[in-house]
């Protein structure tokens, strides 16, 4: 293949391969095998090495150790081209503000006709928080490297709620979560609300501090399409998330959503 510049690796790119150095590449990885492994993982944990591993059989190759970081190398530049990609075509189509997505990704809930009957609720929402996804203080320090996503709500803004709520005083539970404004005695809701464990946080809270991420608050519309994301850091499911993510989302998608929460008795007092 003639060379349309000086650089090496376009002239590989022509051919389907990813070299993987960014100057005289002495291995390169082939387009299909990258993006085989892109969808081995979007749907399950592969790790790198295996993955390499298992191409060393089939050739019938020796394991090397460097040839899992120049594999490693070669994908990094594939997911950034990727993303590259998508943000050029979103940029044409002018899709760039993360408005758009949150309006329009799942075809059930944003497609409307005209002259249509209005519904009671425009959509249907549901949050919770997991804490499956942690990760320890001195984990990935290395990695300084931030991940633009128009999914995730910033820390600064669910901060920005930490202060939001009088200080009220703590209920009869030790209950940092959430705080109820105005508790009456012999309530059903407000009973619920002292007996639900998962709004408690305080027995818990020396454990947060050893993770800088403590799990995930996710908001999803009924048919299991991501609206919104926010980090956990250093804590429980503080109230702090779902009222951040509640202002997020109403003010992208307006009015008329019903919300399901499963302690909705402790974020309604909230």
């Amino acid at each position: 293949f003639p060379r349309s510049s000086g650089w090496q690796n376009e002239t590989l790119a022509h051919a389907g391969f990813l070299g993987t150095s960014p100057v005289n590449p002495q291995c390169a990885i082939s387009f299909k095998v990258l993006e085989l492994f892109y969808a081995l993982r979007a749907r399950s944990y592969s790790p790198r090495e295996a993955f390499v591993r298992s191409l060393d059989d089939i050739h019938g190759y020796p394991s090397d150790p460097y040839l899992v970081a120049q594999f490693s190398r070669a994908f990094d530049v594939y997911v950034l081209i990727l993303r590259e990609v998508d943000q050029r075509i979103a940029k044409s189509m002018d899709r760039l503000k993360g408005e758009w997505r949150m309006k329009n990704s799942c075809p059930c809930c944003a497609y409307e006709c005209e002259d249509e009957p209005e519904l009671t609720f425009r959509r249907l929402l549901t949050v919770d928080g997991n804490n499956s996804a942690k990760r320890f203080a001195n984990a990935g320090v290395s990695d300084q490297r931030e991940f633009e996503s128009d999914y995730f709500l910033s820390d600064e803004v669910v901060d920005s709620f930490s202060d939001a709520l009088p200080d009220r005083g703590k209920k009869k539970t030790g209950s940092a979560a959430y705080d109820d404004p105005d508790p009456t005695a012999g309530d059903p809701e407000s009973d619920c609300t002292d007996r639900w464990k998962n709004a408690n946080s305080e027995r818990t809270r020396a454990m947060w501090k050893a993770f800088e991420e403590s799990g995930i608050f996710a908001c999803v519309c009924r048919h299991g399409f991501i609206v919104g994301i926010a980090n956990m850091r250093r804590s429980g499911e503080l109230a702090k998330y779902p009222l951040a993510m509640t202002q997020w989302v109403t003010e992208s998608l307006g009015d008329r959503l019903c919300w399901g929460y499963d302690i909705g008795c402790a974020f309604e007092g909230t």
